[in-house]
């Protein structure tokens, strides 16, 4: 905020030197027998000269002024979003000592009535305020998430393929439930990264579930992922054959509660936390729409850097 501050005094100065320069070339052309004066033994081309470097001086400091007029809206704009991220941490963790318990002790009963005796309908009924219940927890966990500043633990050396394949594993019924065709290129040696094994696996279990939704109202499904190496850098791409994202929302869709989900069905805060944890990895994180004549959905790419070219140190150090 200091730094904003400063910028401000010093963009007054500016306008200042504009006015007093501006003045001094209005008196050369109003009153030229001044000038003479001051300049008697210069000869005419000086006079040109100096006249002429007044003027291109007052329109770089002028066309100085408008950037930096447009880089301080920029910074104030950001400023005030993040005292209202701020605003609704701590609101939210207010909220959070009011509901954690009562949702958790909510959902202990609700467990204990499945396991009676009811009707078919019964059993329906309590099955979707269960669901209901966990969605509540969800949000309010994703919330939270959002709300606090993310620190890291300790990273430790992760094989990318071992990870991505366990994810598959654990997923295999659901990829089979939802009919979805699964299909990997993982290399067969390790692709090792410095990183949380947890925080990665969230946001790789974030991307799948995210492709298996969309791909509930298509006929082809197929979920595609690849992973490819570079020189210093690992990219896994996951690829869907769903609806896409739309185009006036494909620049946003890693901002804070944007999703494509309907109304009650997504916080828009999943691809938010990810982006976060992968930009704490030193990495990126972009989306992309496929072709429609390749089958249409969307392609998101996560980037690491390897860790033959990151030091453990350094990350951590840089998360704390």
């Amino acid at each position: 905020m200091h730094n904003l501050e400063r910028r401000q005094w010093g963009l007054w100065l500016c306008v200042f030197i504009i006015l007093f320069i501006y003045a001094l070339c209005i008196l050369a052309v109003v009153q030229p027998r001044i000038w003479h004066e001051v300049f008697k033994d210069a000869a005419r081309p000086t006079f040109t000269v100096l006249f002429v470097g007044l003027f291109i001086l007052t329109v770089l400091l002028c066309i100085y002024v408008i950037y930096s007029q447009i880089t301080i809206m920029r910074l104030s704009k950001a400023i005030r979003a993040d005292e209202q991220l701020k605003l609704l941490g701590s609101l939210t963790s207010r909220i959070s000592h009011e509901l954690k318990n009562d949702l958790a002790i909510a959902l202990g009963y609700t467990e204990l009535l499945l396991q009676e005796d009811f009707s078919e309908d019964t059993r329906t009924q309590l099955l979707n305020i269960q669901t209901r219940l966990k969605e509540m927890a969800g949000f309010l966990h994703d919330t939270l998430v959002l709300s606090r500043k993310r620190v890291l633990p300790p990273f430790i050396l992760i094989d990318l393929t071992d990870l991505i394949r366990g994810l598959l594993a654990e997923y295999k019924n659901e990829s089979i439930k939802n009919k979805i065709i699964v299909r990997e290129e993982l290399p067969l040696a390790p692709v090792e990264v410095y990183g949380g094994r947890h925080e990665l696996s969230e946001v790789f279990m974030n991307l799948y579930k995210n492709a298996v939704e969309s791909m509930q109202e298509t006929e082809r499904k197929y979920l595609n992922i690849r992973l490819e190496q570079t020189a210093n850098k690992c990219l896994v791409h996951i690829s869907d054959t769903g609806e896409g994202i739309k185009p006036e929302i494909l620049n946003d869709i890693f901002k804070p509660f944007v999703t494509t989900k309907p109304l009650g069905k997504g916080t828009g805060m999943g691809l938010h936390i990810a982006k976060t944890i992968i930009y704490l990895h030193k990495g990126q994180i972009y989306a992309k729409n496929n072709p429609q004549e390749k089958g249409g959905g969307v392609t998101f790419t996560v980037e690491l850097p390897l860790a033959i070219n990151s030091s453990r140190g350094e990350l951590n150090n840089d998360n704390r």
